[in-house]
């Protein structure tokens, strides 16, 4: 996939700008990173405390730490004063920080994805182990599942076969119903 710019900050899904985007990442591509000590006063500090929340059960969950807020108040800060036409220059920092985080956050949802069907790969062979109609049903609804979720990834053709080979590998035979 190309990036075609199409002005300053508007790039081709799905590295483009979004105001309603949380962008936390600590660290670049290849895990480079700056530190900046910040004090703030009292009020805003609490303020803050009470959106952020480790456990991600918080009214915006992508604030787990303080560290997360401050990263992303930054990144829309620096969008804004662009805007505005108060700074240049930071345009490139800001399209390469956006594109990399589009490209992990792409890649971390295909790990889970996977993760998740191998996760589920032990109950669906004690199902079919079980042997009853019922269980083997769920165990063919469980997988039916995936492989229609996986056959959809179209923009994603990578995953799309390692997925699909994997289902085809250890569930073969209860995808034959929807493959033939």
């Amino acid at each position: 996939m190309s990036i075609t710019p199409k002005g300053d900050w508007q790039l081709e899904e799905p590295e483009s700008y979004s105001p309603t985007k949380f962008y936390t990442r600590a660290s670049d591509s290849k895990g480079h990173r700056e530190e900046i000590r910040v004090k703030l006063p009292p009020d805003i500090y609490d303020a803050i405390g009470r959106i952020v929340r480790p456990d991600g059960k918080g009214p915006i969950p992508e604030y787990r730490t303080m560290q997360d807020f401050m990263r992303d108040a930054a990144v829309h800060r620096l969008k804004q004063l662009h805007d505005l036409g108060m700074v240049e220059g930071v345009e490139n920092a800001l399209r390469r920080q956006l594109a990399i985080e589009a490209i992990l956050e792409h890649l971390e949802m295909q790990q889970r994805f996977l993760s998740t069907i191998e996760r589920a790969t032990p109950i669906v062979r004690s199902l079919v182990r079980e042997g009853t109609t019922a269980a083997v049903q769920e165990a063919k609804r469980i997988v039916t599942e995936f492989y229609i979720q996986a056959s959809s990834m179209s923009d994603a053709p990578y995953w799309q076969e390692k997925y699909i080979s994997y289902l085809k590998s250890e569930f073969g035979d209860l995808l034959n119903d929807i493959e033939g």
